[in-house]
């Protein structure tokens, strides 16, 4: 009997002298520590030989005992563990927040099958080159013309510039909608074609303002963080606003797209319906686009047996998201 009390006199004096509580573990590693704070769930905790080091946090499930430098003793013997909760909160705990922090940014930018983009830009300015193309089927002959002057400039393309605004929400797995609304504006050249009233030969010009409104079905995949690849195809509609012919600085014919093919009236013409299909490469905010649009919709010039399609066959276009 005086043996074990000496015993524990000796144990008690030797944990003052320690002046540190002691974390007894499931696994039955102590960790000489300060508590700092105690809930049902968790303990908060600073190592013994470094109190102005960082905060640890361990879990109470897969804690044996609290052994305080007072020699207090808080048993959770009769507290089921969770699984593999002592192995997680273990190395929890031998981490510092910094390394921590380091390891869940490298598990996020490991690949995964096309998670979510890290970024999604959706709206924004797009500038670019386009070709605009007739083809004239007539009496079973196809001809290439330029879009405004026709067949009869020798030309095949009419070059176009494109400005406006870009919409291309991502919705889930990559998948989103490109639409927006464009401005194309066309003007083309035929020299020598007309003649002044003093018999002189003039150039015909033309002009051609367009609104675009595309309407298509995108798909994007990051392959790293900020490089984006996308491919997508769907309707687009134009809308020709306005379209001329000038010599000399005088109108020579009125608005074409006033005109109706069909019955030589006049009547709205200027409505066409394309299929477009295209493709980019995105750096952050930035976005190269190339594609083309296929007209669908045929045109009947009058007293002929003619159909007419424009075509977009080429563009180019940068757009910059915000």
């Amino acid at each position: 009997m005086k043996k074990f009390i000496l015993f524990a006199i000796l144990m008690m004096a030797g944990m003052n002298l320690m002046a540190a509580d002691v974390i007894v573990l499931r696994n039955s590693t102590r960790i000489d520590a300060k508590i700092l704070e105690v809930s049902d769930t968790e303990i908060k905790y600073k190592k013994a030989n470094n109190l102005n080091g960082p905060t640890f946090t361990q879990r109470v499930d897969g804690i044996s005992a609290i052994i305080y430098e007072n020699g207090d003793v808080t048993s959770y013997a009769d507290q089921a563990p969770a699984q593999s909760s002592i192995q997680q909160n273990s190395q929890a705990s031998n981490a510092s927040p910094e390394k921590t922090t380091d390891a869940h940014k490298e598990n996020k930018s490991k690949l995964q099958f096309n998670p979510q983009p890290s970024d999604n830009y959706w709206c924004g300015i797009t500038v670019g080159y386009m070709s605009k193309n007739m083809k004239a089927t007539y009496r079973g002959q196809v001809e290439q013309g330029a879009f405004i002057l026709g067949t009869e400039t020798g030309k095949t393309y009419t070059p176009a510039m494109r400005v406006g605004l870009t919409m291309n929400p991502t919705f889930k797995y990559g998948i989103g909608l490109k639409t927006g609304i464009f401005m194309e504006y066309g003007r083309d050249v035929l020299k020598g074609a007309a003649e002044t009233s003093s018999g002189d030969d003039a150039d015909l010009i033309g002009h051609d303002i367009t609104l675009s409104v595309p309407l298509q079905l995108s798909y994007r995949y990051e392959i790293i963080p900020k490089l984006n690849v996308m491919l997508y195809t769907g309707p687009v509609f134009d809308f020709g606003a306005y379209c001329t012919v000038t010599y000399n600085g005088n109108t020579h014919n009125e608005n074409l797209y006033a005109y109706d093919w069909n019955t030589s009236n006049s009547g709205y013409s200027g409505f066409n319906c394309l299929w477009g299909i295209g493709a980019s490469v995105q750096w952050d905010r930035l976005r190269l686009d190339v594609g083309g649009d296929f007209g669908m919709v045929n045109k009947s010039p009058s007293g002929k047996s003619a159909t007419l399609n424009w075509n977009k066959p080429v563009y180019v276009t940068l757009t910059c998201f915000f």
